[in-house]
C-alpha cells in the first residue's frame, strides 16, 4: 500500500505496474477537520499481450478434416476479448483473416487439401494485440490415388509389354499391390496377357482398387529359330512345345529299295517335314545325308533346330551256305595254325627288353614312369604313360599281365599306349630307359638275347612295344 500527501486542490495520481488498484482518499481542510476514507476503484493495469495453444499443433497426411481447439491467457488479467485466424498454404502472414470473432474461442476446423498452416492473432480487454501465432502444418489429402499407364502412347505394331505407374498428387503412394502381390516401388511391367487386380494405397489412407484386362500382348521367342512372335497368353512358345515332343530314335537305316528317313518319336503329333541336304525328300541312294526337321504351324515352316547326319547303309550280302566237311578236312584245319588279326604282345613282369642299333636293353619296368618322365620333359620323343582314368578302350585291345598295361589302338595304325602300375625311379636305370625313350620305337621288337644277369634268366622272348603317339608328355607326378 502506497501513501501520499498532497496539499494541492488537485492532485495527479499514475500507476505503474501491471495490476488490479484501489485508491483510498481523506480530505483535511485548514481547520482541522478530516473526513471519512473515500475509496475508489478498482482500477486495472494490463500491458501484456494475451497468449494461445492450440490442440492439436499439426497432423501428418489424414483424408479427415482436422479440428484444432484453442485455449488462450493473459498475464496482464484483461482477458481475451476478441481473435481473428486464417488458414493458408504458407508460413507467411496472410493477406486475408476471416472476421473477428468476438467472446470465447470456438474450434477452427481445417478442411482444405494440401499442407495448411493456422494464422491466429488475438486481443485482450487492455487493447494488447497479440503477434502472429502460426500452427502447422495439417495435412490434408481427400484424393484417391491414380493407375497411370503407357498403353495408349505405345506406337508399336505389336505390343510386349505395359507399363503401370502407380502416381499419387500430394501425400504419395504408400503401397502398390498386383495381384496380390506387393512391388517394389510405384512401377509394374506387364508382359503377360490376363486380369490384373491394381490396389494402390497413399499416405492419407485413400485407396484405389482397378481390374485391368489385357488381352493383345505377344512375346518373342528366343530360341534363335526365327520363330513368330507368339500371344504371351501361351507360357511358352507353341511351337518349341511341340519340339519337345521330338526325339531322333535312328539315324541309320538300310537300304531295301524304296525311299527312307530317320526315325523319330513326335508324342506331340506335330506336323513334320523331312528335309536330306535340303531337299525335302527321303534318300533313295546310298550314302550320307544332312536331315533336318521342320515343323508347319499355321501353315508355314519353321526351324526345329534338329538336324543330323542321316546314313543309309547298303543292305549286306547273304553269303552261300557252306558244304558241309567230311572228318579228314575237319582234322586239316585243326592242325592248321589260326590266322593272326592282331599282332601279340608279351610283357614280362619283371623286366622290359627293347632293341636299340642291334643292342638288347633291360630296362625295369617301375623305372619307366612319371618321375623319370619330368627329368628328361620335352627331350624325350614319343612316350605316354597312362592312369586308368585315361583310357578309352574304343576298338582297342587290352592285354594284361604282372603290373604292365599294354593297349593296342589297332593293328594298322601300330600306335600303342603304356601303363605301368609301379612307379618307384630306380635312379641306376635312368640312363638306359632315358635312351629307349630317346628313340622313334614302333612296330614289333624282336629278343635276340640278353646283357646282363636279368636277361639270362628269361626264358621266353620278351616283346615291348612303345608306340610313337603325340608329342605331348604326360609328366605329372602321380599321374600314370
Amino acid at each position: 500500500m502506497l501513501f501520499r500527501s498532497v496539499k494541492e486542490e488537485k492532485a495527479k495520481f499514475t500507476i505503474a505496474g501491471e495490476s488490479e488498484y484501489y485508491l483510498h482518499l481523506q480530505i483535511y481542510d485548514n481547520a482541522g477537520n478530516v473526513s471519512e476514507e473515500n475509496v475508489f476503484g478498482p482500477y486495472r493495469v494490463d500491458k501484456t499481450s494475451p497468449k494461445v495453444e492450440v490442440t492439436p499443433a499439426f497432423s501428418d497426411w489424414t483424408n479427415q478434416p482436422v479440428t484444432v481447439d484453442m485455449i488462450w491467457s493473459d498475464e496482464g488479467g484483461s482477458n481475451l476479448q476478441k481473435y481473428k485466424y486464417a488458414v493458408t498454404g504458407s508460413g507467411m502472414m496472410p493477406d486475408q483473416w476471416q472476421e473477428e470473432i468476438v467472446g470465447e474461442p470456438k474450434p477452427i476446423i481445417v478442411n482444405t487439401e494440401g499442407e495448411n498452416y493456422l494464422h491466429i492473432v488475438g486481443c485482450d480487454n487492455a487493447g494488447n494485440e497479440s503477434s502472429d501465432y502460426i500452427f502447422g502444418a495439417y495435412k490434408l489429402d481427400f484424393t484417391l490415388p491414380e493407375l497411370m499407364s503407357n498403353y495408349e502412347t505405345t506406337t508399336e505394331e505389336k505390343r510386349y509389354s505395359v507399363t503401370f505407374t502407380a502416381k499419387d498428387k500430394l501425400s504419395g503412394v504408400s503401397k502398390f499391390v498386383v495381384n496380390g502381390t506387393e512391388v517394389n516401388g510405384t512401377q509394374y511391367v506387364a508382359t503377360k496377357n490376363g486380369d490384373y487386380q491394381f490396389e494402390i494405397l497413399d499416405y492419407a489412407g485413400n485407396q484405389l482398387i482397378k481390374t485391368v484386362k489385357i488381352d493383345d500382348l505377344y512375346t518373342k521367342c528366343d530360341k534363335n529359330l526365327e520363330h513368330p512372335d507368339y500371344s504371351s497368353t501361351y507360357e511358352k512358345c507353341p511351337i518349341c512345345d511341340l519340339i519337345q515332343g521330338i526325339k531322333v530314335t535312328n539315324h541309320e537305316k538300310i537300304y531295301e529299295g524304296a525311299p527312307v528317313g530317320i526315325s523319330y518319336d513326335n508324342t506331340k503329333n506335330a506336323q513334320i517335314v523331312e528335309y536330306y541336304d535340303n531337299r525335302p525328300e527321303k534318300p533313295a541312294q546310298i550314302g550320307n545325308y544332312l536331315y533336318e526337321l521342320k515343323i508347319v504351324y499355321e501353315g508355314n515352316e519353321y526351324k526345329t533346330g534338329i538336324t543330323g547326319t542321316f546314313i543309309l547303309k547298303e543292305k549286306p550280302k547273304v553269303e552261300e551256305p557252306v558244304e558241309d566237311k567230311n572228318e579228314e578236312e575237319k582234322e586239316d584245319e585243326e592242325t592248321q595254325e589260326p590266322e593272326k588279326e592282331v599282332e601279340t604282345f608279351y610283357i614280362k613282369s619283371n623286366v622290359y627288353q627293347v632293341e636299340e642299333n642291334g643292342s638288347i636293353y633291360n630296362v625295369p619296368q617301375n623305372t619307366i614312369v612319371s618321375e623319370f618322365l619330368q627329368n628328361i620333359e620335352t627331350n624325350a620323343t614319343t612316350a605316354e604313360v597312362f592312369s586308368p582314368e585315361d583310357i578309352k578302350l574304343e576298338n582297342e585291345k587290352v592285354i594284361e599281365n604282372g603290373s604292365a598295361l599294354v593297349i593296342q589302338k589297332s593293328a594298322e595304325q601300330k600306335e600303342y599306349k603304356i601303363y605301368v602300375k609301379e612307379e618307384k625311379a630306380i635312379e641306376d636305370n635312368f640312363t638306359t630307359a632315358k635312351k629307349i625313350l630317346k628313340n622313334k620305337v614302333s612296330g614289333i621288337l624282336p629278343y635276340t638275347g640278353g646283357k646282363d644277369k636279368t636277361s639270362a634268366l628269361i626264358v621266353s622272348s620278351v616283346i615291348f612295344i612303345l608306340g610313337l603317339v603325340s608329342r605331348k608328355l604326360f609328366a605329372k607326378k602321380g599321374k600314370h
